[in-house]
């Protein structure tokens, strides 16, 4: 039931912030979710665990460990939707190594049963880029959101304080 209610008050304070609704690559309209109109879980802002400069976030001063934001799709027009892709904006210092990560998931979240499924995940350690990265996560995933609440989960990990992972934010299409 808490995380129900913590998904819930996410969703409205996303809805508040507003998002941008672009057009895709594919013609077909999509989401832009910068990492400022996101919100951070109760254990990323507790910690104080990162700083940001508008566009970016990054760990704090001496901070490492795992810091995670919500970004909602917000109410839409349509019922049935396929979604094809994540275009994610980012900097994975190290790459493929472990010192440094960048996961994002679209997810959902039933409205009949509150089950909450992952449909896809983008890992930055499955790349080899070291610094600003732009980067297509392609996938077919056919969405009713007339049953589901959608959602990008971003979760941003460090263990070292000398490699400052960076998250700028989310393409949906």
């Amino acid at each position: 039931m808490r995380q129900l209610q913590q998904y819930a008050r996410v969703r409205g304070l996303v809805i508040l912030l507003g998002l941008v609704s672009p057009k895709g690559a594919f013609g077909q309209q999509g989401w832009l979710f910068s990492i400022s109109g996101c919100v951070p879980d109760h254990y990323t802002t507790q910690n104080a665990l990162y700083v940001t400069g508008g566009a970016a976030v990054e760990f704090g001063a001496g901070k490492t460990g795992y810091a995670r934001w919500y970004c909602s799709l917000g109410n839409v027009n349509v019922t049935a939707r396929t979604f094809k892709s994540l275009f994610v904006y980012y900097r994975d210092p190290d790459g493929m190594g472990t010192k440094s990560q960048i996961v994002v998931r679209l997810r959902r979240w039933s409205f009949g049963t509150g089950a909450v499924q992952t449909l896809t995940t983008f890992d930055s350690n499955t790349k080899s880029m070291t610094g600003f990265a732009g980067v297509w996560h392609q996938f077919s995933q056919t969405g009713d959101l007339s049953v589901y609440s959608y959602f990008i989960e971003i979760l941003m990990m460090g263990v070292d304080q000398t490699v400052s992972p960076r998250v700028y934010g989310v393409n949906l299409f």
